[in-house]
């Protein structure tokens, strides 16, 4: 389907709505789409060391050399629980 098609289709269906909170909502959604669209440059805008510690640690990660996000937790969880 055609994006420009996509978006008229979707002003209609905006254009159909009646509830002034559903109106808010979707505004205030597409708001913080388009601020953390504004943010992240993404993966091409980040400086080579950056990137190549990034995809070091992907490589750890497929090696099995990660420790499960449960087992930290646990960990940090039971040393600085009061």
């Amino acid at each position: 389907m055609d994006i420009s098609f996509e978006k008229l289709d979707l002003i209609q269906k905006i254009l159909l709505i009646s509830d002034e909170k559903l109106i808010n909502a979707l505004s205030s959604f597409i708001e913080k789409k388009r601020n953390v669209s504004d943010e992240v440059g993404g993966y091409d805008s980040l400086p080579e060391a950056v990137k190549e510690s990034i995809d070091l640690s992907q490589l750890q990660l497929r090696d099995g050399k990660g420790i499960p996000l449960a087992d930290v937790v646990n960990k940090y969880r039971n040393r600085y629980q009061r």
